[in-house]
């Protein structure tokens, strides 16, 4: 962290006094002591609120300038897709399993579909582009009744 000058340490330099209040040049609190104005640039002083707004600002600026550098698939559009994605792999994921009541017909119905959702980070360039895989729908018949 680095330190700041004071305007309480360029009234000492100057051999001034350092009591009383000061405004902040660019806002319009309340006066304040010596020591709670800042120099941010030479012959630029201010308060500490001015000068702590000021760094907010910059640091989310710079945050937005970096998160609109962040590859499409490193974005929180692409984290929700990852958990949607997730949820249906869950769901489905029992039907391919080897002890699963499904019919082999039926698993090799299943597998494109869960492929596709395996898939969806490579085969979309961003995750506003993604085309859900229709989930299969099973019947009775996709039953194995011989187990």
């Amino acid at each position: 962290m680095e330190l700041l000058r004071t305007y309480a340490d360029k009234l000492r330099d100057e051999g001034r006094v350092t009591t009383g209040t000061f405004q902040c040049p660019e806002c319009d609190g309340p006066p304040q002591p010596a020591f709670a104005i800042v120099e941010v640039t030479p012959d630029r002083w201010v308060c500490g609120n001015c000068h702590i707004a000021e760094q907010a600002k910059a640091a989310l600026a710079e945050e937005e300038a970096a998160a609109a550098q962040l590859p499409p698939w490193e974005t929180q559009a692409a984290n929700d897709v990852r958990q949607a994605r997730l949820i249906l792999q869950e769901k489905w994921r029992w039907a391919v399993m080897p002890d699963s009541p499904l019919s082999a017909a039926a698993q090799v119905r299943i597998m494109p579909f869960l492929r596709a959702l395996n898939t969806l980070t490579i085969d979309y360039a961003t995750p506003e582009d993604v085309v859900w895989p229709t989930e299969p729908v099973l019947t009775g018949d996709d039953y194995d009744t011989d187990a």
